[in-house]
């Protein structure tokens, strides 16, 4: 009786704003984000507890294809209200946040890019941290937290070397060992040593579907069902666990 979803919505003067969706056990209500300018698109969403959600996303100063921010925003049941990083100092055009995890309304961590470059930020209920991720060329696309002191982002590289995957554990991120040339999109946590990431091989003409699996220890790639006969591409880009 409690969900939300996020996503944008373009408006009759030509911008696009991003847009909330209510569920309340028998319907959806719209609702608008308060958007922080002209173009500003949420991406993710993560509700810790009832009317308790934070929306992240990017917004674009002048339009698509110019330099982008970091946005956030807070929903606490009747409406929401901005609440997004500051730009970092000296960042290029390829700002965002992709994805954000939350397991209460004081510990958030929301996962993107700066500069091309993978980025993670804390969110304590006031304010921002921003936190210091493993050197690499990509951005982080997903990230699941089964606590504060547990989460797994990954995402993937710009340099074709490997996915990217690093781990949380309340103080630092570490570099995940992960092997081959993926997209990786999401990824689900249902324990600290229970986690499901997917998305393709991110080279050549057909590509298909990746699923890679974490014991704790290390990721194992998992055979995912074929699709039907005649695609000759498949990704998969959103992946939720209940349970082991």
């Amino acid at each position: 009786a409690d969900c939300t979803a996020v996503g944008s919505m373009s408006s009759s003067d030509g911008s696009t704003d991003p847009l909330g969706e209510s569920w309340d056990g028998s319907g959806w209500t719209a609702s608008k984000l308060r958007p922080a300018g002209q173009f500003t698109f949420a991406d993710g969403v993560s509700c810790p507890a009832a009317k308790t959600c934070l929306a992240v996303g990017s917004h674009q100063h002048d339009g698509p294809g110019s330099a982008s921010s970091p946005w956030a925003a807070d929903w606490n049941g009747s409406r929401w209200a901005t609440v997004s990083p500051p730009r970092p100092a000296g960042s290029d055009d390829s700002t965002g946040l992709s994805a954000v995890s939350c397991v209460s309304a004081t510990s958030c961590i929301a996962a993107g890019d700066v500069s091309a470059a993978p980025a993670a930020y804390a969110w304590d209920g006031t304010g921002w941290t921003r936190l210091t991720v493993p050197a690499a060329s990509g951005v982080l696309t997903g990230v699941s937290c089964t606590s504060a002191t547990s989460c797994v982002a990954v995402g993937r590289s710009f340099d074709g070397s490997s996915w990217l995957a690093d781990a949380w554990d309340g103080t630092a991120w570490t570099a995940m060992p992960t092997v081959g040339n993926l997209a990786i999109n999401a990824v689900s946590c249902s324990a600290a040593v229970a986690c499901t990431a997917v998305g393709s091989l991110s080279t050549g003409p057909s590509a298909q579907q990746v699923i890679e699996r974490w014991d704790g220890t290390a990721w194992t790639a998992q055979q995912p069902a074929l699709p039907p006969a005649g695609n000759g591409q498949a990704q998969l880009n959103g992946v939720s666990c209940a349970s082991a």
